[in-house]
């Protein structure tokens, strides 16, 4: 049949009768049937419109009526041959395309469904028929648009069919090569129709044949098909993107979700193959789609720039992840060191290229980053995570950084400061893998241009800060402040790395490029000048004047933040280039006041947040500049502290009240006037006035009132001027002064500033020279007033403060006040009077004042009331203002105030401005009383209190009132301490009063409780070192403290609170608080000794703690103790306090040998009748720590009660350890404690420790054990001794008391009882088993009873029994018991698998039990197997420990033939038998695939003839992987069982296998092309050269599930040669390049002659087939082929010979190398045997030509051979096939040359790991090639983790594979020193690894017992080191040793040798406790090999004993005879 003709004119279709429906498939072929043209046209448009699914039809229901026509009609005419036939009639264009329609229109309704799949198979295989395919590979090349438009739509459903199952056999059949292909994706629909349509919807051909294109790489597509697709047409994929900018949305959203989840998104996908699609070229396209930002479709969010922006985002921006690669930072790229298969990805980039990521590179330079936001954020993600870009960036950019007002230089300078603020990959300085820094630093220009980049940034800069448009001012400022800040932020990296590598600042590599950058940085920022005159620039400039306009103040203010911000990292950042320039930074400070504080409101102004922010950068420069002298002139009469502290006062922001605090403490701590004390400054700042007045304020008596604020720093500023001229002239007044108080020894010198001098004087000076006003000088006497009692806070004395407060009330009198203001007078003396009270009151003292107190005068009631009714202002201004007068009202009155009048005041105040509340509570007086009314709290003051200062609010409290609960809670509410300071300052007050009401102790307690929760509150707030500083202040410079903790006169309540003090404020344990408390320990305890008085002992208690344990000793000898006086009740309270502090540093050796010399008298104690825990601790205590951990099989006596709350301590265990040779003194009895009726918690311990050590205790606890437990009821601690009493017999060899049954079975029933009641628990199990083992007599009655009591089980106990007493001991003994308690779980499983419940861990264990129990069962009841097999195979196929358990039950049980097909028939039927059996990535789901098999397998075995069903084997094909698995080869032997059973072959069920999950072959040839062609090869290159044909043994196999099983392949190969060969040129190369040829080949090296025969067998077939085929490469593969032919291969007695591995593998190569010619080795190969008349198999091929290649590949061609050397290397034929050209000798000497090529090194060590696994190799290489001093040589240098570990490996090889006895004659036995050295060498040359231990540890021992007898020279220091290796890890997993560890089921032995090349490298994840515990029980068993013991061995038993109790006798054995010996040999 020809196409229709191009040319042919088309015809005016006519009008069809579209609805006419089908009734059914017969009416289908009926109308089919009638072949007239237009009655044709008419029935298949009707069927197409029939099958045709709308694009909106998101699903199909099976019950859809197109699917039941359509399986009707196919049901009666399968494959749809009638179309097939009128396709192959007709010549009409019209026809053709509907057939072509109607048939893609079946397949897609077809393969909606699976169930209807079946029907449209015949349809795909007949298209995919060579005539069909050629016939539309025709229609595509053709001009005629429909066709073309059908055709597609076809292609598209044969690809998508079935879910892709065609996929590769459509690709296969697509004429790729069609030079006519493109012009299909530029054949859009064009018109009105195509205008705002969905392109998915009615797609044109190019979307049609885009669709077709992305159908092979879809996600559906499998990951080889994606992968053939993408390496054969990547041109043809790539053309889809070329056109892109002109599709819809919907087209390109499909194309971009299809590339990331198809592609992208598949790790199977090679990363170079990701990388060599999206090129430059392709991102290119995507990027156009950046100017679609508009809304395209139905939806606003259609937008093509979104879509594309966040794809590009997702490959661009994620290391790793699309074309972006992890790079090193800052780092260059290291090429020199890259393996030729680079595994990180770099491969896409060019040879020899510096960066990484040099697409991104590429894509950086066209993005439009100063037009488009998008991909402005593409580009810093980008750079962001690539930052080896940015230094390359900037030249490749040309950003356009010169200044200009133009939006486009803003975006550039914007994107400038962006990148530049992208943050330091600090990570990159890390060594890889490692946390460790790089001993290098990265270059100076890569540091440099990612600060400053050199593209004239400091003439930008420059020019842009000296533009006269604000705005490029701005920008260009805030580009240099990013810069500098990254520049501050590399400088504090570096310096970080510094200390970390502790450099010298001289000589270190990071401190010299620290500085290189330093320097560099300042040749390129701008000079410090043009920043300050940036900075004076006038607020009104030139332009501003000439426009006659005041300046914009936003925009003012937004300019000088800037350059304040500039100044300030200058400063910070550059110090020395701001020393060069002369610039006193003080001048900052006469614009650093901001409007608001020189009268404006500042509530209004858009500017305040800038101001403050200029404010804050002012003084952080002040702050860290030296160059601020603060005594300097502001202006002509103030300087600039005036300027600071009128800022700390108007201002209300607290960051700048932070940093002024700090500036000032910094600068005035340097001067005389605070050096003493820095921190009073801080109180002289919290003193200055915070009232606010409004203008114009007046006193009653017409007063101005000014702000009070300014007068007071006025007048400071003066005072600290004049006292920094003369400052001693003031240190002597202030001298003078305070030398008047009483207390002049107290240190008054220290008590307050000599500034107070200055203010006196001048005060005085001022008021005498009427320099001040009434307003001034109330102001400075309140300042006066407050700051004074701010010092007496800190003070513990405030009487040193009298004097200043007495000279203060001098200076105030009234006769030097201003009469003419009377008010103000009063108001003066107000305070003078407040401050005299207040200081006295401090001290709880009565004030004694002049001013009596009086009636309320109305007058102020009658005002009070009316401010209760006063309207509230609406402006926060006027509302600040009226409250103040409120706290001025109430300064200038001159009546008292009353609690009510106070009351309503407060009130006011609230609802007025609540701020101001702090302000007027300062002003009342203490002395009336104002928070008390009467007899209680005024109600305002909890809700008030938090405005008062704790210390002030105190003052306002007598002592009588401070005693109740009410009061104390107001004062703590009132405290936070959350600095040193205010610490203190709440803190000093109640000492004051302590000291001066100690002998009242109601107010002593009650000021000492109040303390308590001060230092509560203080541990929770305050900072670690101000908490500690504090401590030091009290325990150290108070003396009131010091004198409450050495008086014996306090009260019992108030030392009760004293103690509770001490224990909030001290911890014994720590350290320092320990010294610190020392003097006062040692105090008392020198007042303790030698007295006897009780009251002294109770004082003295919270000290004991902190004495010394000799102290403690001592006081404990002269309590009476070693004299065995009587002592009385307090000295026994005090002896046990003692002895607990004590029993708490047993630890210590000292302590614990001291009180072990004085156990005997302690135990008196206990035996006068003195009981308490602490007592029985210490007994308990020091009878324990000379027995090892773990001495009982727990880590304590009482073993499972203790040991939930133990952690391993390297420390107690060597100590405990080394004392276990200690005996008891002969006195210690164990009687005292059998006497009594109860035994608690503290008493059992220590009775079970005695048992341990005493022969005598032993004795008398056998008197009395029986009659005890048989009259008593079991309690736990009975449990404990009972197991200690039984196995402290057990280990010295001792036997239980004698006694009749009865007894014994009464103890057993009490025990079983008490099992019962309680959760069995382990000891109850050993105690048990102790008894049937330790009383052979008596057994048959102990049994009886155990037996009676497991009948009688509820079912809720069988799990715990089964954990418990289900062990294999309990077999051995009682094999009935065993069935009795089987019979019982069995019961009890029945119900379980058929609940609901889920399977936990306890239940997986308890199966697990099951199974270990079934295994020793000698009989099991088949009625009770068979429902629990039934309800298991039906509820829990899931569940592997429940199959375990199954799979042990058909072992014991003999089924039926008819039960064990109906188990089968239940599995293979189970809903979720596929799912369960499907290879899955998790290892749990191999697990229970592993567990179905295994099942499956052990039914099929129980009777062959019935189970080998067909229907039985059918279901396995689908769940059979051909690999090399432990069930897959369960699997095969089922098949081979079946063959054998049923005498029938099964090649015709497995020739429809497939590879691929869920599919089913067409045929073997099918089924062969199916298999993965790179896992084909891979078995080829790790051939299993022992796979056995006859064996039915299973081989476990390194990977086995990678590798496929090569007999199957084989079998099914000849299957193929017997059935199917390959039609065609095409199916000949794809059945090659399925590598499959190779495989055969491989089989001719098998062991098997078997699996020998076959393979020759396959390849004679071969050849004979080849001879009739028609491929191009036909004379290459008969070459290969002829050459195996010219080798004899066939023995005379029929037997095929093996050939090398070498052999076969070269030619396997050639022969995949043949089909697949891109590959590098194909020239080598064919060279090499072509230039052959014959194969010499006796020789390595291609050895000298690859190993020392000089071509551009020579480094790829080496690493190639030397990888195919190690493939080569399986048994002694190979290696004398290896050694005929000293290969390892050119091996060994390459290795040793190539120390920075990591991947040669390691495949070299392959090499030598596949060697030493043959015997004979290994025993040639350590007598002839000397391979132990060559390995003890490359070990001598610095060794890596992974080659260490290859080299242990490759030890153990040596020890295991070398033939001992010709290797001790050769050597003499030398070689077992040298393999010790070598060793010792990986130690001493390694950084510690836990992955080397792994390996290490069996290293040693199986050195240890290479030969039994043999001494080995240098194993006992390689123990030694072994050791100490094993310290350093258990040091880093101490914390995991402990309580909570379980021992994993699940874990995996460590693989045991030989260690072939496929796992030399492979490091298991292992537990590290696991790890820890194995390697001290291998140690251990090396240690006992020796003759003398090593340093080591106390160490490694002690940690013996320990991991013994964490696993149990079951897990270590050995440990269990190590805990029985060491126990037997305490004490002797």
């Amino acid at each position: 049949m020809t196409p229709h003709s191009p040319a042919e004119p088309p015809r005016k279709r006519a009008r069809l009768d579209l609805n006419a429906s089908f009734v059914d498939g017969k009416d289908i072929a009926k109308r089919l049937s009638n072949r007239n043209h237009d009655t044709l046209v008419q029935n298949l448009t009707s069927l197409r419109n029939g099958f045709t699914i709308h694009h909106e039809e998101t699903s199909i229901s099976p019950e859809d009526q197109r699917l039941v026509l359509a399986n009707s009609w196919l049901e009666d005419a399968p494959g749809a041959r009638a179309l097939f036939e009128i396709w192959d009639e007709t010549k009409q264009t019209s026809i053709t395309c509907l057939i072509i329609s109607v048939l893609s229109g079946l397949l897609t309704l077809l393969s909606s469904q699976y169930t209807f799949h079946a029907l449209g198979q015949p349809i795909v295989r007949t298209l995919l028929e060579p005539q069909y395919t050629q016939r539309l590979n025709t229609y595509l090349n053709g001009g005629h648009s429909e066709s073309i438009l059908v055709t597609l739509k076809l292609f598209n459903a044969l690809s998508s069919f079935a879910g892709g199952r065609e996929k590769k056999a459509v690709l296969e059949s697509f004429a790729w090569e069609s030079k006519s292909l493109p012009k299909l994706l530029n054949m859009r629909r064009k018109g009105k129709d195509a205008e705002g349509r969905d392109g998915l919807v009615r797609p044109d051909i190019r979307t049609l044949y885009i669709l077709f294109i992305l159908s092979f790489v879809d996600p559906s597509a499998s990951s080889s098909i994606k992968s053939m697709f993408l390496e054969q047409h990547r041109s043809i994929f790539q053309a889809i993107f070329k056109g892109l900018i002109q599709d819809s949305y919907s087209v390109v959203r499909k194309v971009v979700e299809t590339c990331w989840s198809g592609i992208f998104s598949d790790a199977k996908v090679k990363r170079t193959l990701k990388v060599t699609l999206f090129n430059e070229i392709t991102l290119s396209h995507f990027l156009k789609l950046y100017d679609r930002s508009t809304s395209e479709g139905s939806e606003p969010d259609q937008i093509p720039a979104d879509l594309v922006h966040h794809f590009m985002l997702a490959i661009c921006s994620r290391p790793g992840v699309g074309v972006c690669f992890k790079d090193r930072g800052w780092y260059p790229r290291e090429t020199e060191e890259e393996d030729p298969e680079d595994r990180e990805g770099k491969i896409g980039n060019q040879r020899g290229s510096r960066i990484y990521n040099k697409i991104l590179l590429n894509v950086l330079k066209v993005l439009k980053v100063n037009e488009d936001p998008r991909q402005q954020e593409l580009g810093l993600k980008i750079l962001g995570v690539c930052p080896e870009l940015v230094a390359v960036y900037w030249p490749a950019a040309a950003l356009t950084l010169e200044p200009r007002l133009t939006s486009k230089w803003i975006a550039n300078i914007a994107f400038f400061g962006s990148v530049i603020s992208l943050s330091v990959p600090v990570s990159s300085f890390q060594l890889p893998n490692s946390t460790l820094y790089h001993p290098s630093p990265p270059p100076l220009n890569s540091v440099i241009e990612n600060i400053l980049p050199s593209v004239g940034i400091k003439a930008h800069l420059s020019k842009g800060l000296q533009s006269p448009s604000a705005l490029v001012q701005h920008c260009a400022a805030l580009a240099l402040v990013k810069c500098l800040r990254k520049y501050d932020e590399v400088v504090t990296t570096f310096r970080k790395v510094e200390e970390a590598l502790q450099e010298n600042e001289e000589d270190g590599q990071w401190a010299r490029r620290r500085k290189e950058v330093e320097r560099e940085v300042r040749r390129r920022v701008p000079d410090f000048q043009v920043v300050v005159a940036f900075s004076q620039q006038k607020a009104h400039g030139d332009a501003a004047q000439k426009a006659s306009a005041p300046p914009d103040p936003a925009k003012v203010a937004l300019i000088a933040e800037s350059a304040q911000r500039l100044l300030w990292l200058y400063h910070r950042c550059l110090p020395s280039l701001v020393g060069e320039a002369r610039f006193d930074v003080g001048r900052l400070l006469q614009h650093f006041m901001p409007a608001s504080v020189e009268g404006q409101d500042s509530s209004t102004s858009d500017d305040t947040g800038l101001c403050t922010l200029q404010q804050l950068h002012i003084l952080r420069l002040l702050n860290e500049t030296d160059q601020f002298s603060w005594t300097n002139k502001l202006d002509s009469s103030h300087s600039y502290l005036y300027a600071l502290l009128k800022t700390y006062v108007k201002s209300d922001v607290a960051p700048v009240h932070r940093m002024i605090e700090s500036l000032l403490r910094n600068i005035l701590s340097q001067s005389i006037m605070f050096q003493d004390n820095p921190d009073e400054f801080y109180l002289w700042l919290a003193s200055l006035p915070t009232t606010r007045r409004k203008s114009g304020t007046e006193a009653p008596d017409g007063a101005s009132l000014t702000d009070e604020g300014e007068s007071v720093i006025v007048f400071l500023d003066d005072c600290v001027q004049r006292c920094m001229k003369v400052p001693y002239k003031y240190l002597e007044e202030m001298d003078q002064l305070l030398a008047t108080s009483s207390n002049e020894a107290s240190g008054h010198s220290q008590v307050i500033s000599l500034l107070m001098a200055t203010v006196l004087e001048q005060l005085a000076a001022k008021m005498d020279a009427g320099l001040l006003s009434a307003s001034d000088i109330l102001a400075i006497a309140t300042f006066i007033r407050r700051l004074c009692f701010n010092v007496a806070t800190t003070l513990e004395d405030s009487e040193l403060l009298l004097p200043v407060a007495q000279r203060v009330d001098a200076v105030l009198a009234v006769d030097r006040l201003d009469g003419n203001y009377p008010v103000m007078v009063k108001a003066v003396r107000r305070e003078a009077s407040i401050l005299l009270t207040s200081l006295r009151r401090l001290k709880g003292n009565i004030s004694i004042d002049t001013h009596q107190l009086v009636d309320s005068d109305p007058a102020v009631r009658e005002f009070l009331e009316q401010v209760e009714t006063l309207p509230i202002p609406s402006l926060e201004t006027s509302r600040q203002g009226t409250a103040y007068e409120l706290v001025d009202w109430l300064r200038v009155l001159e009546e008292p105030v009353l609690p009510g009048d106070a009351t309503m005041l407060i009130l006011g105040l609230k609802r007025l401005y609540p701020a101001a509340l702090r302000d007027l509570c300062q002003f009342f007086h203490p002395h009336q009383g104002v928070l008390w009314n009467e007899s209680s709290l005024q109600p305002w003051v909890p809700d008030v209190i938090s405005e008062f200062t704790f210390e002030w609010a105190l003052v306002h409290f007598a002592d009588r009132q401070i005693v109740g609960s009410e009061v104390k809670t107001v004062l703590i509410d009132a405290v936070r301490p959350d600095t040193l300071l205010s610490f203190k300052r709440a803190m000093c007050p109640l000492l004051q009063r302590v000291r001066s009401a100690v002998s009242n102790g109601s107010v002593t307690r009650a000021c000492l409780d109040i303390a308590v929760q001060v230092v509560a509150k203080a541990r929770q707030l305050c900072s670690r070192d101000d908490f500690l500083a504090f401590k030091r202040y009290a325990f150290q410079l108070s003396d009131t403290f010091r004198m409450l903790c050495q008086t014996s006169s306090l009260t019992p309540e108030a030392h009760n609170s004293l103690s509770q003090l001490l224990d909030m404020l001290m911890n014994p344990s720590d350290a320092v608080d320990s010294e610190l408390a020392a003097d006062m320990a040692e105090y008392w305890y020198h007042e303790l000794h030698g007295s006897s008085s009780p009251d002294q002992a109770a004082f003295a208690s919270p000290w004991i703690p902190y004495m010394r344990s000799g102290s403690l000793l001592v006081l404990l000898d002269d309590a009476g103790i070693m004299n065995e006086t009587v002592l009385s009740s307090a000295q026994s309270s005090f002896l046990l306090k003692v002895l607990a502090v004590l029993g708490s540093r047993l630890s210590s050796s000292d302590v614990a040998l001291s009180l072990r010399e004085r156990l005997p008298h302690i135990l008196s104690l206990r035996y006068s009748g003195t009981s308490s825990p602490a007592l029985d601790g210490v007994i308990s205590a020091v009878t324990e720590a000379s027995l090892p951990l773990g001495h009982s099989g727990w880590m304590s006596a009482f073993g499972h009660d203790q040991f939930q709350d133990w952690t391993f301590s390297p420390a107690m265990t060597d100590a405990r350890f080394c004392h276990r040779m200690d005996k008891l003194a002969e006195t210690i009895s164990i009687v005292p404690f059998l006497g009594q009726s109860a035994w608690s918690h503290q008493e059992g311990p220590a009775m079970q420790n005695l048992l341990y050590q005493s022969t005598a205790s032993r004795v008398e606890f056998t008197a009395v054990i029986s009659e005890r437990l048989s009259e008593e009821a079991f309690s736990l601690e009975d449990l404990s001794l009972l197991y200690a009493f039984q196995d402290s017999m057990s280990c010295h060899g001792e036997h239980l008391p004698e006694a009749d049954d009865s007894s014994w079975s009464t103890t057993l029933r009490k025990l079983l009882h008490h099992a019962r009641a309680d959760k069995p628990t382990v000891v109850h199990g050993r105690i048990v088993f102790n008894l049937l083992h330790t009383l052979p007599q008596h057994r048959s009655a102990l049994l009886e009873v155990l037996r009676k009591d497991v009948a009688s089980l509820p079912d809720e106990s069988i799990p715990d029994y089964l954990l418990i007493f289900g062990t294999a001991f309990t077999a051995d003994l009682s094999p009935e018991v065993v069935e009795l308690v089987i019979d019982q779980a069995m019961r009890w499983a029945v119900e379980f698998v058929s609940s609901d419940e889920k399977c936990s861990d306890r239940i997986d264990a308890v199966f697990r039990r099951l199974s270990m129990l079934m295994r020793d069962a000698s009989h099991i009841r088949p009625h009770l197997a068979d429902p629990l097999i039934t309800a298991a195979i039906k509820h829990r196929l899931s569940s592997p420990n429940i199959l375990s358990f199954l799979h042990d039950i058909v072992a014991k049980v003999n089924f039926k033939p008819v039960a064990v097909n109906r188990y089968l028939q239940s599995i293979l039927q189970h809903p979720d038998f596929f799912r369960l059996c499907s290879l899955m990535s998790e290892s749990e789901q191999l697990s229970r695939r592993e567990a179905i098999i295994n099942l499956v397998a052990a039914l099929f075995h129980l009777h062959p003839a019935n189970t080998c069903q067909p229907s039985h084997v059918e279901p396995l094909a689908r769940v059979y992987h051909g690999s090399l698995s432990l069930p897959d080869q369960r699997l095969f032997g089922i098949f081979r069982l079946f063959e054998e059973t049923r005498q029938m072959s099964l090649g015709s069920l497995l020739s429809r296998w497939c590879s691929a999950r869920d599919t089913v072959s067409m045929n073997g040839l099918a089924a062969i092309s199916n298999l993965d062609a790179n896992r084909v090869f891979r078995t080829c290159l790790t051939f299993p050269v022992r796979r056995d044909v006859n064996v039915r043994g299973y081989v476990n196999l390194h990977a086995g599930a990678e590798l496929y099983d090569p007999l199957y392949i084989t079998l099914l190969f000849s299957q193929v040669l017997l059935d199917t060969l390959p039609n065609g040129a095409l199916a000949w190369v794809q059945l090659f390049r399925t590598n499959v040829v190779s495989l055969i080949i491989r089989g001719l090296s098998s062991s098997d002659a078997m699996l020998r025969r076959i393979s020759l067998g396959q390849i004679v077939a071969l050849y004979k087939c080849l001879q009739s085929a028609d491929l191009q490469e036909k004379p290459h593969v008969v070459y290969l082929l002829n050459l195996i032919r010219g080798v004899k291969l066939v023995c005379a007695d029929g037997e095929v010979v093996r050939l090398p591995s070498y052999t076969t593998l070269i030619l396997a190569h050639a022969l995949r190398a043949v089909f697949y010619p891109s590959n590098f080795i194909y020239p080598h190969t064919a060279r090499f045997l072509l230039q052959r008349p014959t194969l010499d198999v006796s020789d390595v091929p291609m050895l000298y030509g690859m190993l020392y290649s000089s071509s551009d590949e020579w480094k790829k061609e080496r690493l190639w051979i030397v990888k195919f050397l190690a493939d080569g290397l399986h048994n002694s034929q190979d290696w004398r096939v290896f050694r005929r050209r000293h290969t390892w000798d050119l091996l060994a000497s390459l290795f040793q040359s190539s120390n920075k090529d990591r991947a040669l090194r390691n495949s070299i060590l392959e090499v030598l790991a596949n060697a030493t696994c043959i015997p004979e190799a290994a025993t040639t290489l350590v007598t002839k090639s000397a391979i132990l001093p060559w390995i003890s040589m490359q070990i001598s240098q610095d060794t890596r983790e992974e080659e260490a570990v290859a080299f242990v490996k490759i030890l153990e090889n040596i020890v295991c594979r070398a033939d001992h006895s010709k290797t001790e004659l050769s050597t003499k036995g030398a070689w077992r020193s040298a393999l010790c050295r070598c060793l010792s060498s990986i130690l001493d040359q390694t950084t510690f690894s836990a992955n080397v231990l792994v390996f290490f540890v069996p290293a040693i021992v199986r050195v240890s017992l290479s030969l039994v007898g043999v001494i080995v020279a240098g194993l006992p220091s390689l123990l030694d080191k072994t050791f100490k290796w094993l310290l350093h890890f258990e040091a880093n997993i101490q914390s995991e040793i402990n309580q909570s560890w379980k021992y994993p089921v699940s874990a995996q032995p460590v693989p045991s040798p030989p260690h072939r090349s496929q796992t030399l490298h492979a490091v298991p994840e292992r537990d590290p406790v696991l790890v820890w515990g194995q390697s001290v029980e291998s140690l251990w068993r090396v240690s006992m090999t020796l003759d003398e013991k090593s340093c080591s061995w106390d160490g490694l038993t002690s940690r013996l004993l320990i991991w013994r109790a964490l696993v149990g006798p079951e897990v270590s054995p050995v440990g269990e005879w190590a805990r029985r010996q060491a126990v037997s040999n305490m004490g002797s």
